[in-house]
């Protein structure tokens, strides 16, 4: 194409824009008022899935919402300045709903009872622990609920710990238990003019069984205590006993207490026979009296253990435990078998709700198979009566039965 002819092109274009120009108004711009850009498709994008709407069945109303409370964050406590040293921490109190219960440092309690500090074994906190008093020999092991008091295995509520660098025990463990142990041989509970013996279960109440069948608990302990009774009146005639039951009737646990308040006894002592189903292995003598208010039970089984209970029974919480202790001790060396401990219970009622010192005695096991042909045997619930009435009568000593013969 030459330059004359685009020259020409030209100048026509030129022509129709002055003659456009000069026929018509011009038009007033229009502005959309939403601009719409269409962006750059990306072709190597996945495809969209289809989005199928859920059946109409399965759609659920949006429900009202629910006023909420106005969450109130409370402020950070200003710091508490102090103008003197702070008091060292002790561990906490277990039950702050009871009777105060604190901790104290065993040095604490040695020295508030004049002893000097214990000997000392092993590493913290595995360490035991061993006082000698003028009563006897105190043995403790950071940890355990059980001491050992001249040899005899007691339990406390509270294991003793290791706490800032050096041993604690329990104020109400001092108080129940150990502090009595020191009293023991100086003091004498209150002296009995009439006692109760208390043959558990009775009539329909067969109490627990003999591994083979043969025996019942309430055949048994009626055996004992008429053993007992026998004893005591050769050795104190002057003493009234009664027994809750001569014979093979039933008694509610109410209406043995109710007997020993009609009798208005001194003493209430209820005498049984253990078993354990499907554990011939366990074996032993046990003694129990009630927990004083503010400890844990060492026995509960499927009852509710209230510490902070106060029963009847708990006025005599010093005496039961001297007595409980004597008649234990005389337990255990008269039948030769083995120590299973003076525990604590609070779910006993012919214990708790007594308004008298009370005791209950477990004088062995019928699901061992040796222990039971211990029990079925007149000579060894003759034993278990004697050492009731040595414990009865305060005899420190009595026969040891160490190396008596149907002793395994």
């Amino acid at each position: 194409m030459s330059v004359n002819r685009h020259v020409g092109f030209a100048a026509l274009w030129a022509l129709i824009l002055i003659l456009t120009a000069s026929c018509s108004t011009p038009a007033p711009s229009i502005r959309p008022t939403t601009t719409l850009n269409t962006p750059e498709v990306d072709t190597n994008l996945p495809p969209v899935p289809e989005i199928v709407p859920p059946a109409v069945a399965e759609i659920q109303p949006t429900p009202e919402p629910v006023p909420q409370e106005p969450v109130v964050i409370p402020s950070a406590p200003p710091p508490v300045t102090r103008s003197t040293p702070a008091i060292t921490a002790v561990p906490p109190p277990i039950y702050t709903n009871v009777i105060p219960s604190t901790w104290m440092p065993l040095r604490q309690w040695a020295r508030n009872n004049r002893l000097s500090q214990p000997a000392a074994n092993g590493v913290p906190p595995l360490i035991s622990l061993v006082h000698q008093t003028p009563a006897g020999q105190l043995e403790m092991t950071l940890g355990s609920r059980y001491i050992r008091w001249n040899g005899l295995n007691i339990g406390l509520g509270f294991a003793p710990l290791w706490y800032k660098n050096e041993p604690y025990l329990h104020g109400l463990d001092a108080e129940k238990t150990l502090t009595p142990l020191l009293n023991s041989a100086a003091s004498d509970p209150k002296p009995i003019k009439t006692l109760v013996l208390d043959p558990g279960h009775g009539g329909s109440n067969f109490g627990t069984k003999s591994f083979d069948g043969r025996f019942y608990e309430k055949d048994l302990a009626l055996d004992w205590a008429r053993r007992v009774k026998i004893l005591l009146h050769a050795r104190r005639p002057d003493w009234t006993v009664y027994l809750t039951r001569t014979n093979d009737v039933d008694l509610s646990l109410p209406q043995r207490v109710t007997f020993a308040d009609s009798v208005r006894a001194d003493l209430f002592v209820s005498l049984h026979f253990n078993a354990v189903d499907g554990h011939r292995e366990e074996s032993g003598v046990e003694t129990y009296c009630a927990t004083p208010t503010g400890l844990p039970s060492n026995l509960v089984r499927e009852f509710e253990d209230n510490p902070s209970r106060v029963s009847p029974n708990n006025a005599f919480d010093f005496e039961n435990f001297q007595y409980a202790l004597r008649l234990h001790r005389n337990l255990v060396q008269f039948s030769g078998r083995k120590d299973r401990g003076l525990r604590r219970a609070r779910f006993m009622t012919v214990l708790r709700e007594q308004s008298r010192p009370a005791v209950l005695l477990e004088g062995g096991y019928l699901s061992n198979p040796k222990e039971a042909k211990l029990i079925y045997t007149a000579e060894f619930r003759q034993r278990l009566a004697e050492a009731v009435v040595e414990g009865l009568l305060g005899t420190e000593n009595g026969i040891v039965a160490k190396n008596w013969r149907a002793a395994p």
